[in-house]
């Protein structure tokens, strides 16, 4: 996700007001007393994300090579070490793989000139190790199984993300590996994921939108890498506005199969949803599209992390969607269409919104009940 365009941008953009927050958290963070390893190496959400806030300040010249070798030292006694104290099999598996194959993988590139050759090789030997743990599901050996293709509705794509990033990193010393997933994410998942995203459909309802962003942080990274995803992904704009276009005016999402954001909303507020600003964020950078952006950066402007701040940086201005169409429409094999009578927001607005649901039956392994719907 990071180039040196990108680290030349953030260096000369660190104090605005959009990245300062965040920014200067993760320096925080980084600069924090080193914690002591984990009791019985239990792995912790807490210590991978000061790891990677450390390499990150490492690579942003905020810390010196002493401080990302304390980092780097640190790291591989943690990954090599990993246990977890989850029981349930998909947080097993997405324990080990949030936090000890991404955050390894983080570190050895965002330290990478810090490591002398033995770290570099005892540290993504860690990572591979993990990947290709009997723990996971979706592993390197292992990508032709039913397991990939089930991971979209139980692990709401993480495997595919910290196997994307750990492939990429560790590819120096085991480009096999990197091979294996790239394999299969440019592969059968990239042709699923091209089908529904030119047509302007998701798989599932807004409270599912997150899974549709292993797809996102896919394409992030080969774009970044220099690749066309077009050829790959397609083009998949038509997805952000499907995502806008639900808006209801007091924030919170038309209502579609597995909709489960407003059970938290309150009324009277506007309803962050990062379901869906989350997508949105993925999708203005990659398009540099103008009304993806207002929504993002709203809802965003000051949000925590490392992720954050990379979707941000797009140079292009956000724009209202005040001149947009009034009405959206999705295509097969998900068909739908959304109509407002306006772009007006406010719990006092006029704005009606009418949705027409026409997708498809078993649309994977069950119907919802709001199959064949009309909405106002």
């Amino acid at each position: 996700f990071v180039n040196d365009e990108y680290i030349k941008f953030l260096k000369e953009h660190k104090d605005d007001e959009v990245y300062k927050q965040a920014y200067s958290y993760q320096i925080t963070l980084a600069k924090k007393e080193m914690p002591e390893q984990p009791t019985g190496g239990i792995l912790s959400a807490g210590i991978s994300n000061q790891m990677v806030a450390r390499a990150f300040a490492y690579m942003m010249g905020e810390v010196d090579k002493a401080h990302a070798r304390e980092t780097i030292d640190y790291v591989i006694e943690y990954c090599q070490n990993a246990k977890t104290k989850e029981t349930y099999s998909i947080n097993i598996y997405k324990d080990y793989g949030n936090q000890a194959i991404q955050c390894g993988a983080l570190v050895y590139d965002w330290c990478y000139d810090a490591m002398t050759p033995a770290q570099r090789n005892e540290l993504a030997t860690a990572v591979r190790d993990h990947m290709y743990s009997s723990e996971q599901p979706c592993r390197p050996d292992n990508t032709g199984g039913a397991d990939w293709g089930d991971i979209n509705g139980k692990a709401v794509g993480q495997p595919i993300i910290y196997n994307t990033i750990g492939a990429t990193a560790i590819y120096d010393l085991y480009p096999e590996v990197y091979e294996a997933i790239m394999g299969k994410v440019q592969g059968t998942m990239a042709q699923i994921s091209k089908l529904y995203g030119e047509a302007g459909a998701l798989t599932d309802g807004s409270t599912a939108y997150s899974r549709e962003h292993y797809t996102y942080y896919v394409e992030l990274l080969l774009m970044r890498m220099g690749h066309d995803i077009s050829d790959i992904y397609g083009v998949q704009l038509p997805v952000g506005y499907k995502m806008l276009y639900g808006r209801l005016p007091y924030g919170s999402h038309i209502k579609t199969g597995d909709s489960g954001t407003h059970l938290r909303y309150k009324i009277g507020t506007f309803e962050n949803s990062i379901e869906i600003s989350g997508g949105m964020g993925f999708l203005q950078v990659m398009f540099e599209e103008p009304y993806l952006k207002h929504y993002y950066m709203r809802e965003n402007s000051t949000a925590g992390g490392v992720l954050n701040m990379i979707l941000k940086t797009s140079t292009h201005e956000a724009e209202t969607p005040d001149d947009l169409p009034l009405a959206f429409e999705a295509f097969d094999p998900r068909s739908e269409i959304i109509h407002k009578t306006s772009w007006q927001e406010g719990m006092d607005s006029p704005q009606v919104t009418a949705y027409l649901n026409m997708n498809n039956r078993r649309s994977g392994d069950h119907d919802h009940a709001n199959f064949g719907s009309f909405q106002l």
